[in-house]
């Protein structure tokens, strides 16, 4: 759970998960096409790592979106655009539109000791 007592702020979301690859088999069912282009044009040898990361930036959006919106999301309901030289990632794309406010949610993702920590904060109207 994560807890903050700003004003500004609607939800928070925090996800880890161990720095290690995402299988293949899993991306049809987790990533839209887009994500899984953005992935295509990573080297060969960072696909898995930055799909577990793909990955975990996605949980961290749900954790963060649920308590406010009470939308079940799949994982294709929402696309992300990630920025890797910042180590940030925002929303894309949301499917439905009673989760059009997650256009304001921006994240953040590290890799510390082995983990990917990512975390979502979306920003009251």
């Amino acid at each position: 759970m994560a807890v903050s007592a700003s004003p500004g702020l609607a939800g928070v979301g925090l996800d880890i998960e161990v720095d290690t690859s995402l299988t293949r088999e899993l991306e049809k069912a987790v990533f839209t096409e887009a994500e899984r282009a953005w992935l295509d044009g990573r080297p060969p040898r960072d696909r898995g790592r930055l799909a577990k990361l793909l990955f975990s930036a996605k949980e961290a959006v749900y954790k963060c979106q649920y308590p406010v919106t009470h939308t079940i999301l799949e994982f294709h309901g929402v696309e992300l655009a990630v920025e890797l030289g910042l180590r940030t990632f925002t929303v894309a794309n949301v499917t439905r539109a009673d989760a059009r406010c997650l256009e304001r949610l921006v994240g953040a993702f590290a890799t510390p000791d082995g983990f990917i920590v990512s975390t979502a904060v979306l920003a009251r109207n």
